[in-house]
């Protein structure tokens, strides 16, 4: 039995979605019934027809067919050469050995959680290729050779060069830091984080109309001097979290109570 099937669910694209891909990337018109068909089994595709659907899907032609287990012998030989690279580096003893098998431990590790979170785990990929381009280890050719034109950077170009991968370097990192701070916060009390490193409220994302009024009433009494007064402006809807400790208690009996009540009201259904 192919595998057409089963990498279009793994995609989560619908018949209509695949069609209309093909034809974009590949000029390649095919109705959603012989695409059903294909999968089924009830029709073969021709040669031609499973090659562009292992283009599509990435994999080896043979594979989705069902005739291989390896989806990509390319890929596994990749993944096979870099193993075998991480295992000589910390077999080989020196002096960063420790470290390295540290690296590859954490980043196995962080992988594991990433394999559900593509957009995550692009931005990872982003910033480690980012990373290897400015990393000074000895003849680094991206630090002084422009890749697109092949030719030699000035001095003032390769410290161009580095500025700007520094720049999606923190743009990604940021990324990253954003969402641990939302996966922390309560639901009904979305924190954000300025660029001064300040922790705000976004008053605009609370659905909970009671927190809303109450926060929106603590920033109507409140009487900022000019420069606070110009940073509320700025922010519109954020208010800045003045003393966090006490606030994130506050949060805490919040839904201690929300809590109550809904045990409260099971109680009373029983």
């Amino acid at each position: 039995m192919n595998r057409l099937k089963e990498l279009r669910l793994d995609r989560g694209i619908s018949l209509r979605e695949l069609a209309n891909a093909l034809e974009i990337n590949y000029g390649k018109k095919i109705s959603r019934a012989s695409l059903s068909n294909y999968e089924n089994g009830d029709t073969e595709p021709k040669n031609e027809t499973w090659d562009i659907l292992a283009d599509y899907y990435h994999v080896d032609s043979s594979y989705l067919r069902g005739l291989n287990p390896i989806k990509n012998p390319m890929d596994n030989m990749i993944y096979e050469q870099s193993v075998s690279t991480m295992v000589d580096l910390v077999q080989q003893n020196s002096v960063a050995s420790s470290q390295i098998k540290e690296i590859i431990e954490n980043l196995g590790f962080y992988l594991s959680h990433l394999r559900d979170s593509p957009d995550l785990a692009s931005d990872l990929s982003e910033i480690i290729r980012n990373l290897s381009a400015i990393t000074p280890y000895p003849n680094n050719d991206s630090l002084s050779i422009n890749n697109e034109t092949g030719e030699l950077f000035s001095i003032k170009e390769s410290v161009q060069f580095i500025l700007k991968k520094k720049k999606n370097l923190q743009q990604k990192i940021d990324l990253f830091v954003d969402q641990a701070i939302a996966n922390l916060t309560p639901p009904d009390i979305p924190i954000i984080v300025s660029e001064k490193g300040d922790l705000l409220i976004d008053i605009n994302a609370i659905d909970d109309p009671d927190i809303k009024s109450q926060i929106a009433k603590q920033v109507k009494n409140s009487s900022p001097n000019e420069e606070s007064s110009k940073e509320k402006d700025h922010h519109m809807s954020d208010m800045e979290i003045k003393n966090w400790d006490k606030r994130k208690a506050e949060l805490q009996q919040h839904i201690i109570n929300n809590l109550k009540k809904i045990d409260h009201s099971k109680n009373n259904d029983n």
